[in-house]
């Protein structure tokens, strides 16, 4: 009866920690749609791509806690198109329009670089995406969306979007990041388990 009573209590623990390694993060979703007059300069500019930006809605995904040699991902989406009809030709477009996107956070290391740049055309999707770890402590900063422009034919120009303020909490247990805890205990779980089992074989002979 205890032989028993141990094997089901270790495969329990297992399952535990199988489930915790699996468990989805939990996530922040913001979505961002430009209002009239929130910056008159973008608003000022004659620019057909800059219209459909500034009709799009953006979605940021952010991780809710952060630790150090485990990677989250944040992302940024323009998510909004569907005010594009194929059906209807588009004018040439004279502007050169790209969007960038800045992580201007203190306290985490990103991949591949704090800043991505991608061009836009009309009905084209835009991802930004990153991995991210802890540096050191709890982190915290803004999340910037550009509009970069080529108004004078190489001379760029850079009209700020959105600024969303963001913070991570840094998770550490017992000194170290859950995702390294999880596999220390789940080593120790097999190797006890290997021992309990190779004790119990050697008492039935």
């Amino acid at each position: 009866m205890k032989s028993i009573l141990i094997t089901i209590i270790l495969v329990v623990f297992m399952i535990g920690l199988l489930i915790w390694e699996i468990w989805p993060d939990r996530i922040e979703i913001i979505h961002l749609d430009f209002q009239e007059g929130q910056t008159n300069q973008i608003q000022s500019i004659n620019c057909q791509e800059v219209d459909y930006l500034l009709d799009g809605q953006w979605e940021i995904k952010y991780p809710e806690s952060i630790s150090k040699k485990e990677s989250k991902i944040i992302s940024v989406n323009l998510l909004d198109t569907s005010a594009i009809d194929p059906s209807i030709p588009m004018e040439e477009s004279k502007c050169d329009v790209a969007v960038e996107v800045l992580l201007d956070i203190t306290g985490i290391a990103a991949s591949p670089g704090s800043r991505i740049i991608e061009p836009y055309h009309i009905g084209s999707p835009l991802r930004f995406e990153w991995n991210v770890q802890a540096v050191d402590g709890d982190a915290s900063g803004t999340i910037w969306i550009y509009i970069v422009l080529d108004e004078k034919g190489g001379q760029f120009s850079r009209y700020p979007l959105f600024a969303l303020p963001v913070e991570f909490r840094t998770i550490l247990l017992l000194g170290v990041s859950p995702h390294i805890l999880r596999i220390i205990l789940f080593a120790l779980t097999l190797i006890s388990s290997g021992i309990y089992l190779l004790i119990m074989t050697n008492k039935r002979e």
